[in-house]
């Protein structure tokens, strides 16, 4: 679990410092298309991760709390309330 935290702080950090570099970088009134193409493409390679942890994390709390987790999970999404 400690490793899952690690990486999600450096996403964290990595996604603050882009956000900044872009948010320098461009003009009032001016949209660059190649920013957003980078973004697109920071996200696809990015979520995939998100929906493994999410997996990892669902695993591992069924095998620490096996009596209690599987019933919340039932009841409960796992990524998006109501949808996913």
């Amino acid at each position: 679990m400690r490793v899952v935290a690690v990486v999600i702080a450096v996403g964290w950090v990595v996604f603050w410092l882009y956000w900044a570099a872009a948010a320098v970088g461009v003009k009032a009134g001016q949209a660059r298309w190649g920013r957003c193409a980078a973004l697109r493409v920071a996200i696809a390679l990015i979520a995939p991760y998100f929906l493994y942890s999410a997996v990892v994390e669902e695993r591992d709390m069924t095998r620490l709390f096996p009596d209690q987790y599987p019933a919340y999970q039932r009841s409960t999404k796992m990524l998006i309330p109501f949808v996913l």
